[in-house]
């Protein structure tokens, strides 16, 4: 009598090889599914907002926006005039009474003191006043009168009139920041037409060079420095 095994192997694979070709045949379809996915391009987004669209209307009554008016162009600063340098051998002047103190050419001294307005005076024809003063360039325009301006700056000016020349000038001096402007002070200088009032003379205008050099003077004004 044959053996059970023999009988049924036979039958075993045949069964196996029927059930390979139908997963075979299974799977064929969605491999092909899956490669035509695949190959698939997505399809770019619409814009959220066309480019062409148009502005939303805006409620009536509503005032229309007003364009930003270009910004001027500020002027370039003008530069300011440089006077000569002091001489290297200048010393140093007070003036005791207006609390300041201030460069001058050696043989420069101060002279008399007329209504507040101190004279300094040195060599070859050096001669000018010095006051403490709140007063204003267009005030002092006015008292000076009609002259040619050389040199015209909010806090110098430099004029020609009778062949000569005069000045003013307004010198800032400020003291020790501790003292939050207590110890500021605002000091003038002047020689030419403006000494006629002061010292009840003749007024003098001076050489170019001359002026220069009290303008120069003038600007090294400062606070007085006291000695402990």
């Amino acid at each position: 009598m044959p053996r059970v095994e023999h009988l049924i192997a036979p039958f075993l694979a045949a069964a196996l090889l029927c059930a390979c070709d139908s997963a075979k045949e299974n799977s064929a379809p969605k491999a092909a599914a899956a490669a035509k996915t695949s190959d698939k391009k997505p399809e770019p987004k619409a814009d959220a907002k066309p480019a062409d669209a148009e502005p939303a209307a805006k409620p009536e009554g509503a005032e229309p926006e007003k364009a930003e008016a270009p910004k001027e162009a500020k002027a370039p600063e003008k530069p300011r005039v440089e006077f000569p340098a002091l001489p290297t051998d200048a010393v140093e002047l007070k003036l005791e009474t207006m609390g300041g103190q201030f460069k001058v050419a050696k043989g420069t001294k101060l002279g008399m003191n007329i209504n507040g307005w101190q004279s300094v005076e040195g060599a070859d024809g050096f001669a000018m006043v010095i006051r403490e003063s709140f007063d204003e360039m267009d005030a002092i325009k006015k008292e000076i009168g009609e002259v040619e301006y050389v040199v015209e700056e909010p806090d110098t000016l430099v004029y020609k009139k009778d062949a000569g020349f005069g000045f003013v000038a307004i010198v800032e001096a400020k003291g020790p920041e501790e003292l939050e402007g207590e110890a500021d002070r605002r000091f003038e200088c002047r020689a030419g037409s403006s000494k006629e009032w002061v010292l009840s003379k003749k007024p003098k205008h001076f050489p170019r060079e001359t002026v220069d050099l009290m303008v120069a003077t003038c600007r090294s004004l400062e606070i007085m420095q006291y000695e402990d």
